[in-house]
């Protein structure tokens, strides 16, 4: 949209308000405009800052469902197609997210929940539990596509997360989100495994990278081979440091 116009559209809005745009329009730079055009045409800031991607972690033994259909699906809508899941999770973290609703009529489990920093408790978890696993790199292009999303300050399940449409306590504690170790801090354990829920499903589209463990590799290619997706598989995550956790089990 040219300057003239992304003027025009403004000052429209502001003289539906009843306001009138100061100082002189001219004066913005067409990024100021753009940044104000945003939070218009889609009432609030998506951006999480010096983030440039989203990561879902999943049992490789769903993961041919996910690239079958093409996007990965709320807990919700694949549970109604009949669909089995394997579900290494801590089932009461399972049951506190079916009864924990956020949006309307929907729970937790009706939106696809993406972690900010994918080396948490979570993935610890599956590799203490030997659970073959992957972790899926997405766009953060999501956050400007899709119209509901939501931001969880902890993870959403806890009893003290903040789910709001905008991310700004996500902003705030950017750094202790992307923290590499909990050190017995409980608290620091929910920070960060801070959450993106995007209603639905996640098209696959936004799949940049697939991660795994080396043992796993040939598997998941061998998978991806057999559907229309160009997808990289990689055993080294160059976004986030040490993701498999290999310093600690090293020193374990």
């Amino acid at each position: 949209m040219e300057k003239s116009q992304l003027i025009n559209y403004i000052n429209e809005k502001l003289k539906r308000l009843g306001y009138v745009f100061r100082p002189y329009p001219e004066s913005f730079t067409y990024e100021e405009l753009n940044f104000i055009f945003d939070i218009f045409k889609k009432g609030r800031i998506r951006k999480i800052e010096n983030i440039k991607f989203l990561y879902y972690i999943v049992p490789i033994e769903n993961l041919e469902n996910i690239i079958k259909s093409g996007k990965i699906e709320c807990r919700n809508n694949v549970l109604k197609k009949g669909k089995r899941i394997n579900d290494p999770s801590d089932k009461n973290v399972q049951k506190r997210r079916a009864e924990k609703y956020i949006y309307r009529k929907y729970n937790i489990h009706n939106f696809v929940g993406l972690y900010i920093n994918p080396r948490n408790a979570m993935l610890y978890r599956y590799i203490v539990k030997k659970v073959n696993f992957a972790v899926l790199q997405i766009s953060n292009r999501i956050l400007e596509d899709f119209r509901h999303i939501f931001y969880s300050y902890k993870n959403a399940s806890a009893s003290d997360a903040q789910i709001s449409e905008n991310p700004r306590m996500i902003n705030l504690n950017i750094k202790k989100i992307m923290s590499d170790s909990w050190k017995n801090d409980d608290n620091l354990k929910k920070i960060i495994q801070s959450e993106v829920l995007v209603l639905g499903y996640v098209p696959l589209k936004y799949v940049k990278r697939i991660f795994v463990k080396d043992a796993n590799l040939g598997k998941v290619k061998s998978i991806l081979k057999r559907y229309p997706y160009k997808i990289p598989v990689e055993t080294k995550c160059y976004h986030i440091k040490d993701l498999f956790f290999e310093s600690w089990l090293r020193s374990d």
